[in-house]
């Protein structure tokens, strides 16, 4: 906890620097979590602190594990971001997966890579409307293994909300106040 920027409490938890236990606990919670199956109180917990610090965090762990070469045993540094991550930690990790698919090729040609294919799940996890966005983006512009992924994690968001993929598509659409 003592290489990355505090945590700031919420106003209503005190609004101060969050104790190093706190982030402490917060980094164990994340260490035991999957993209599937958050730590029970994960959830529970993250509302205490504010969305600004936990982004900061969030990015900052992310960061620490690519540089340190993406190591498999360590991904949950790399789902966090699905739990703390913003809309500007999803835009950042949608350039990541733009540069990836070249540089991290599997030995089948043609493959993308794990860094890449879980990013795209990341970004599906996440769901806000700016990950949906980045998702379209790259289901559009990409290479066609890549586009396949990114259609795929469109559907699972659109699956989750009880939606098509096409009406997922259309609340991209601004309307532009007209829709009453």
């Amino acid at each position: 906890p003592d290489r990355f920027e505090p945590l700031e409490l919420e106003p209503g938890a005190g609004g101060a620097p969050a104790p190093r236990l706190a982030t402490l606990r917060l980094l164990q919670a994340l260490s035991v979590s999957t993209l599937d199956e958050p730590y029970a109180g994960l959830m529970l917990a993250l509302p205490a602190f504010t969305p600004r610090s936990l982004a900061a965090l969030s990015f900052a762990l992310f960061e620490a594990w690519r540089v340190a070469g993406q190591p498999s045993k360590e991904i949950w540094a790399y789902h966090q971001l699905a739990f703390l991550g913003g809309d500007a930690e999803a835009r950042r990790l949608a350039r990541y997966i733009r540069a990836w698919p070249g540089a991290l090729v599997t030995i089948h040609p043609g493959a993308v890579g794990l860094a890449t294919s879980t990013g795209i799940a990341v970004l599906a996890k996440m769901g806000t409307s700016v990950a949906v966005g980045e998702l379209a983006s790259l289901a559009q512009k990409s290479k066609p293994k890549l586009e396949a992924l990114a259609k795929a994690g469109l559907k699972e968001i659109a699956g989750s909300r009880g939606m098509t993929l096409r009406e997922l598509l259309d609340t991209m659409i601004p309307d532009f106040g007209l829709d009453a």
